[in-house]
């Protein structure tokens, strides 16, 4: 900090100082010996005037009547002197005593505080009696009076005229260092010089010396000429004994020092004064301005605070206090007490509303709120706008004060609060350095809010002035997304491909290959799709949509025909977010495998999936599929399982009739004889005469054989024989009355009715052989003789019953008995 407006505020010339009180230094004049002196530090008391005996003195009234005049005068009668003078002046108008007793009548009036009249007698000696020994005296007086009357033009000449008018050598530096003081009220610092010389030049017996040498230093001050003021500045600060000399000296000094960028010499002198318990407050409130100026300047916050808290109870002139406020205020910001720095700023906004630094006070204050991230800034920032924007249109404070709010809105996120106050803004009045980061950011609120064609315009703006930003690649992003929200696919894929071919290395990468996935994706460009969701894959391991692109990369491939690479990209999917892909990217999985035939493996997929998923979804086709699959490979267990899954029994309209009729087969294969009858009743509900209606029956007719359910299974397949009349079916029927006859046989000899058991068994005797004399069918045809030879064995006809074990054995020799 330069402190020139310490200077300039305290108008340090003179003794300034010395009468703060005053709007300018008065002279101090005194009397002695009858002429007038002016000594401006402890004034003398008035001496007394004498009638002096001369030698030849002239006799006379006139003689007489002036003397008598002047002894009133010696004893104070001013009003008696001053009749006797003016009987003297109007009684000899030419008398030797003319001149002394129009000075002597105008110190009758002075004395009697009359001014006016004083002057005026006063300048009619100067004026008629210029060469007189009274007119140096009156001179100086006229001086005095125009100085005190702020006529310093004028004072100037009368001091300058006593001057050189007075054999008075006291009178003489008293005159020469007032006439200086004149000139310098004129600010006319060359002839306030010139005038100081003579005093300067007086080291003996100069009770104006230390003043004077204040006074050149200031005038030095004045012209930029540090270098000559601060020596005379500093011998007056080691050599003066007056307080109040040495307090003036060092707060100049302090300046000059503050100009040189000495801080610690400054802070040191101004210190000093601040210390001095011998001087006037408000002269030491005024050091202490400067010295937490000083300090301030140095970045010496906590010396700033420190100082301010030992010296609260100086108070500085009232012009200088927002300064020093300012500067506390300042200090505690820079400190982070940024409540204590509000509390700085807004008494400098309260009690000094008119001063220059109310505006910035305002404006650091909700900087303040803005560091605290108090929900209160926005109103804070309104009410400092409403005050000072249309009196400060142009300065970057009110700009950037909008600036605060519309950051502060952003860093939470709240972006359609953060656009609308940079709408607010305008950018071209903002600091150069904080205009490529406004736009950026407003380009990216608008965006979030969706304002995308705001938002495009923004950036691309950003984009075209900061060609080698380093937040270029993100303002190509989001551009990016805007041009998509807009369905400018085109602009938004052009925007994208551009950082991945020029910022390989940003962080809007990872985003680019993304939103291109998403695009092509949408446009159903599967290949295009595919490579952009790839590489992001391979490029950002830890990405949070990687299990998206991997699940988007599977539909791909899936549309391009290529299970095996949509499979490990549905399995990657499922494996990085189970909560969003475990369900459907399970069910791709499966599609996949059924896809490739892969029935074990579909199999396991399949039993994991049910196993883990409450509301899993599977397609009856495919799970017909694998219980057929397994069917072909007789592992009815696995295959009943699937086509079971594959049926609807609430709704058996809705399930495909194979899935019931070989589900049927299944679970009789697996001795699950009453599910199997439910199964295959669902078939037979509309099933049409037909070879395949009777295989059915043959399946119901055996599976309620097993259950026991004899005379339904013989009335199931009289059922199946009224539609097949020869072939392996007929044969099978015909077996299953069998073996249903021969087991009502069993039954009834356990119940002991023999008669009863061989008439059954009789007749199931009679139920094979049609199949095994008449068919010939390697799968019908052995079975048939066997069972006829257990039945006739049953009957006790041996014979017969070997030469059927014979023909088993001659025209079936592989065949094996259950």
């Amino acid at each position: 900090m330069k402190p020139a407006w310490l200077l300039t505020t305290l108008a340090l010339t003179g003794a300034s100082l010395l009468h703060a009180q005053q709007a300018a230094p008065r002279a101090i004049p005194v009397e002695q010996d009858n002429t007038p002196r002016a000594i401006p530090i402890n004034p003398m008391p008035a001496p007394r005037a004498e009638v002096v005996e001369e030698p030849n003195k002239p006799t006379g009234p006139d003689e007489d009547l002036f003397d008598y005049g002047t002894l009133a005068y010696a004893q104070k009668d001013y009003t008696i002197a001053a009749q006797t003078y003016g009987q003297y002046l109007s009684t000899y108008p030419q008398g030797r005593h003319v001149p002394e007793a129009l000075f002597r009548l105008g110190e009758c009036f002075r004395n009697q505080n009359q001014p006016g009249n004083a002057e005026r007698y006063y300048r009619e000696v100067v004026d008629r009696h210029p060469k007189s020994a009274s007119a140096a005296n009156a001179a100086y007086w006229l001086g005095v009076l125009s100085y005190n009357n702020k006529e310093f033009k004028a004072a100037a000449t009368y001091f300058g005229f006593c001057e050189v008018r007075t054999a008075e050598p006291k009178v003489k530096l008293a005159a020469s260092f007032y006439k200086a003081e004149s000139h310098a009220m004129q600010k006319d610092y060359k002839k306030q010089l010139e005038a100081l010389k003579p005093v300067l030049a007086a080291k003996a017996d100069n009770p104006y010396l230390e003043r004077a040498l204040v006074a050149a230093a200031t005038a030095y001050q004045n012209q930029g000429s540090n270098a000559q003021a601060l020596p005379m500045l500093m011998e007056v600060i080691q050599t003066t004994q007056d307080p109040a000399i040495k307090s003036d000296a060092s707060l100049k000094a302090a300046i000059i020092q503050s100009e040189l960028k000495k801080p610690e010499l400054a802070a040191g002198l101004f210190e000093q004064v601040v210390n001095d318990g011998t001087l006037p407050g408000e002269q030491r409130g005024a050091a202490l301005v400067g010295l937490i100026g000083e300090l301030y300047a140095k970045g010496d916050y906590d010396a700033v605070v420190d100082a301010n808290n030992r010296n609260s109870f100086l108070l500085p002139p009232a012009e200088l206090r927002p300064r020093m406020m300012m500067h506390v205020g300042n200090a505690h910001r820079a400190k982070k007490n940024y409540a204590r720095a509000i509390d700085q700023y807004d008494m400098i906004e309260k009690y000094y509303p008119e001063h220059e630094l109310a505006f910035e006070a305002g404006y650091w204050k909700v900087y303040c709120f803005y560091l605290l991230e108090d929900k209160g800034l926005a109103a804070s920032a309104e009410a400092f706008l409403q005050k000072y924007a249309e009196g400060h249109k142009e300065h970057e404070f009110i700009q950037t004060a909008r600036l605060l709010v519309a950051d502060f809105h952003f860093t939470r996120q709240n972006y359609k609060l953060a656009a609308d106050a940079f709408a607010a803004l305008d950018i071209s009045k903002l600091p150069e350095r904080f205009r490529p980061s406004t736009l950026f950011h407003k380009g990216w609120s608008e965006s979030e809010a969706g304002r995308h064609n705001d938002a495009i315009a923004s950036l691309s703006q950003f984009i075209a002035d900061n060609p080698k930003s380093e937040d270029l690649p993100k303002a190509l992003a989001k551009r990016g997304l805007s041009h998509k929200e807009t369905q400018n696919h085109t602009a938004a894929l052009a925007d994208f491909a551009r950082i991945i071919k020029d910022y390989p290395q940003s962080d809007a990468l990872e985003l680019a290959y993304y939103l291109t996935g998403v695009i092509q994706n949408d446009q159903r460009n599967w290949t295009e799709m595919v490579t952009a969701f790839e590489a992001l894959i391979a490029k950002f391991p830890s990405s949070p949509a990687r299990a998206e692109a991997a699940y988007k990369c599977g539909l791909g491939y899936i549309e391009l025909k290529n299970t095996d690479k949509a499979l490990p990209h549905f399995r990657m999917a499922v494996k990085l977010d189970e909560k969003n892909y475990g369900n459907t990217g399970t069910q791709k999985i499966l599609l996949c495998l059924w896809n490739k035939k892969d029935a074990d493996a579909l199999g396991k997929e399949v039993d994991s999936y049910r196993g883990k998923y409450a509301d899993a979804i599977i397609p009856p086709s495919l799970l017909g599929y694998l219980g057929l699959t397994y069917f072909d490979r007789k592992d009815y267990n696995r295959s009943a399982k699937y086509l079971a899954w594959a049926s609807t029994p609430d709704a058996p309209a809705n399930t495909d009739p194979r899935i019931w009729n070989y589900l049927g087969q299944s679970l009789l294969e697996i001795k699950s004889y009453d599910d199997s009858v439910k199964a295959i009743d669902h078939y037979l509900a509309d099933a049409p005469d037909s070879m395949v209606k009777a295989k059915a029956l043959l399946t119901k007719a055996t599976a309620q054989l097993g259950a026991g359910k004899i005379d339904e299974s013989q009335a199931t397949a009289d059922e199946g024989l009224r539609i097949v009349k020869d072939g392996g079916v007929q044969g099978q029927l015909l077996i299953v009355q069998g073996d249903a006859l021969l087991a009502a046989g069993d039954k009834l000899e356990t119940e002991g009715n023999a008669d009863g058991a061989k008439e059954k068994w009789l007749a199931a005797a009679g139920k094979y052989v049609t199949p095994s004399q008449v068919l010939k069918d390697d799968l019908v045809t052995p079975q048939a003789l066997y069972k006829a030879t257990q039945a006739l064995e049953r009957l006790g006809e041996k014979d017969k019953a070997e030469l059927l074990r014979t023909q088993l054995q001659r025209e079936y020799p592989a065949y094996q008995a259950p």
